[in-house]
């Protein structure tokens, strides 16, 4: 049996959160790249059960290619290379419709749409010589993506079994502007240590995203178990309809909403914790989540001592039009409350736009910084920050 590869596109500066969710679904070894993991899979079930259930991806791919390329022109000429190596005929069929996709920010348009439409000619090509037929081109409802992510100067180029944008969350009704991507929001509670049954609070809630993403993963909720006629693998040609309602049943088969909740959110605007609990309701974990109305100075008068392992939150933030000394007073409490509910071992995790004064706040309580990453949300640089007890 010939070797299979995987890839999943994830958010720059998570690669290892995502390598680390993949191992727990799959159990497959990824290997770390710029804004993506790659691994050896079993099967195409794999991919798809990476597709329907994972929190952290933004893409999943049967990859066909993985290289550098110096330009525009290198990536097009290698691409092609790779579709007339690849075996077409196992995705395409006398009655297939396809079309290709660049993922690449900061390609300028016309270029995208070029390489796009010279890399569907190309198939269009291969598979005329290959299979004896041309496959439609459907730009809009194809039964088969051929994805292009283009990173730095790395290339993936494969077949996308997630077609929709999975680090996208339906349940987002009512949000914030400063509500984080649920892949992100699943992405620190990771870095933060994290574990099915650790007690986690967000302090700032707002929408709920983290509280809501830290259920998901505690109770083993599908990202995608409300839509899973959106997922690409669904229409493919190298899996029955039948093999894929087994995944699915079984990937279903996981979940545990069983006994308390171990998640809390709070807010001090009772109108944030009203949106955020109907978002738990449609994102179908309502029971696993406490949320209530609580300011950062009560939280001491609202939970026992040391009874809380991780605080995951994004703090307000020292925005152009924010209160400097009322922020600053915010971290200070922030610090303070930490300091009494959570466990001896516990850490804060927090993501901002800025790292300076949260760092400042805390090396003036009993905490300090442990860990420090730059990520990335889309073109946006992003601080995230761990504190723990000062030695």
């Amino acid at each position: 049996m010939k070797s299979m590869k995987g890839c999943v596109i994830t958010h720059r500066g998570f690669e290892d959160v995502c390598a680390r969710e993949v191992n727990e679904l799959i159990r497959a070894k990824a290997e770390l790249h710029p804004s993506a993991v790659t691994f050896e899979i079993k099967s195409y079930a794999d991919l798809c059960k990476l597709s329907y259930c994972m929190q952290s991806g933004i893409k999943v791919l049967c990859l066909f290619s993985l290289f550098q390329f110096k330009d525009e022109t290198d990536l097009l000429k290698k691409s092609v290379s790779a579709i007339n190596d690849s075996e077409l005929g196992e995705w395409l069929g006398k009655d297939s419709s396809f079309r290709v996709r660049l993922g690449h920010s900061a390609c300028p348009e016309l270029v995208r749409s070029r390489i796009e439409s010279e890399l569907g000619a190309a198939i269009v090509s291969q598979a005329r010589k290959s299979l004896g037929f041309e496959p439609a081109v459907d730009l809009d409802s194809p039964e088969i993506t051929f994805f292009i992510y283009a990173c730095t100067d790395f290339c993936f180029l494969g077949v996308d079994f997630s077609g929709t944008d999975i680090s996208k969350r339906d349940y987002k009704i009512f949000a914030l502007s400063s509500s984080p991507k649920g892949s992100i929001a699943y992405c620190l509670l990771r870095a933060s240590g994290a574990g099915k049954d650790s007690v986690v609070l967000d302090p700032f809630c707002g929408a709920g995203i983290i509280p809501i993403e830290a259920a998901r993963f505690s109770s083993g909720f599908p990202n995608n178990y409300y839509f899973k006629d959106k997922l690409a693998f669904q229409r493919l040609k190298a899996l029955s309809r039948k093999s894929t309602e087994l995944i699915l049943k079984k990937a279903d088969k996981s979940i545990s909403v069983e006994g308390n909740a171990r998640v809390l959110g709070f807010d001090a605007s009772l109108k944030s914790v009203k949106g955020a609990q109907k978002n738990a309701k449609i994102a179908g974990i309502h029971k696993q989540v406490s949320f209530s109305k609580v300011s950062i100075e009560w939280l001491d008068t609202k939970l026992d001592k040391e009874s809380v392992d991780v605080i995951v939150t994004r703090p307000p933030g020292m925005g152009k039009y924010a209160d400097r000394k009322e922020t600053e007073k915010t971290y200070k409490e922030l610090f303070y409350q930490a300091e009494f509910i959570l466990k001896k071992k516990g850490v804060v995790a927090a993501i901002s736009d800025k790292d300076k004064h949260l760092i400042e706040a805390a090396e003036k309580s009993s905490f300090s910084l442990a860990g420090k990453r730059e990520v990335w949300q889309g073109q946006e640089k992003k601080f995230v920050l761990t504190f723990a007890r000062k030695a």
